[in-house]
């Protein structure tokens, strides 16, 4: 099959795209298929036109890939793609909207407020959470409602010390969210098909699972999550849950925190997480007995227009 391979774009996730591509594209042709590579600019439309492939693996991340642009895009053209569609991939990016979906199903999720992104150039952000219901909160986390990779995210330790008037926001996101800090061990669960097929605890080096975690050998380990059944049941069938009701296709990531008291909060969710040899989700496919080519086959192999 020949087989559009799209990633980077000018984007926050352009190098994270370009990485989970450069595997993907091993497997590609590990598996018999024809690759075209095809980078994400301004003048994708001709480029996807020119390509005359059969399929294309998307291989995006975060804006214009992530977020319904490029589904929307290739509908319209008529090119079967892989992952989620226009409206589900939409709804995934917007960190905002998800959580308002998660509550609607009943998931905890920390407490907090979106502000503009003028709102935290100019720190006015600091009266809004003045008057907010974590205004108690020791600490807080700040980042983008649509981006992904822990660009442009912050943990804060003192307000009042704080100030973004200097510091240069990469993201294209319009709002940020702000939410209490809740303190627990991060869960990730892997959604194969529509069954969630396992989950990793993340212990990463710095503070919190940073860009430089993610994506820098030896920034962060992970391990068997050490917790009951029950409570590892309830995780595994929240990852369902999100996925079936946000219309997710194929694959999904999400993430919780557990905390010492064992209550499950739902962070987010990732349509498109990544996919390098240091990614989370071809962990959790290996230790399910699913090789990385495995993976990538069923993708292709369910590629259609939404």
């Amino acid at each position: 099959m020949r087989i559009g391979l799209v990633f980077g774009g000018n984007t926050t996730e352009g190098e994270v795209s370009k990485m989970s591509a450069e595997s993907v594209r091993g497997a590609l042709i590990k598996l018999g298929h024809d690759v075209v590579d095809i980078e994400f600019d301004s003048n994708i439309a001709l480029h996807l036109q020119d390509a005359n492939v059969d399929i294309v693996f998307n291989a995006m991340h975060g804006q214009y890939g992530e977020d319904g642009c490029l589904q929307g895009l290739l509908n319209i053209l008529k090119i079967p793609y892989t992952h989620s569609g226009l409206l589900a991939s939409s709804m995934g990016m917007n960190k905002k909207l998800c959580k308002s979906i998660f509550t609607n199903i009943g998931l905890k999720v920390p407490r907090g407020f979106t502000v503009k992104k003028e709102d935290l150039i100019n720190d006015n952000w600091k009266e809004i959470l003045k008057n907010s219901d974590i205004k108690d909160c020791k600490e807080i986390f700040i980042k983008p409602v649509c981006d992904g990779s822990s660009r442009d995210a912050f943990l804060i330790h003192n307000v009042e010390e704080t100030s973004f008037k200097m510091t240069e926001l990469k993201t294209a996101s319009k709002e940020f969210l702000i939410e209490e800090r809740i303190v627990g061990r991060e869960i990730q669960v892997a959604v194969i098909g529509d069954k969630a097929i396992g989950m990793l605890e993340v212990l990463p080096k710095n503070e919190f699972y940073d860009y430089k975690s993610k994506y820098s050998e030896g920034f962060a380990t992970h391990k068997q999550v050490d917790a009951d059944e029950d409570t590892k049941k309830k995780i595994l069938k929240y990852a369902e849950k999100i996925h079936r009701e946000l219309g997710l296709k194929d694959i999904s990531r999400s993430e919780f925190l557990l905390t010492k008291d064992n209550e499950i909060y739902t962070l987010e969710v990732n349509t498109h997480p990544g996919f390098t040899y240091l990614s989370i989700v071809p962990e959790i496919a290996n230790n399910a007995g699913m090789t990385y080519e495995e993976v990538i086959d069923l993708l292709v192999k369910n590629a259609n227009i939404d």
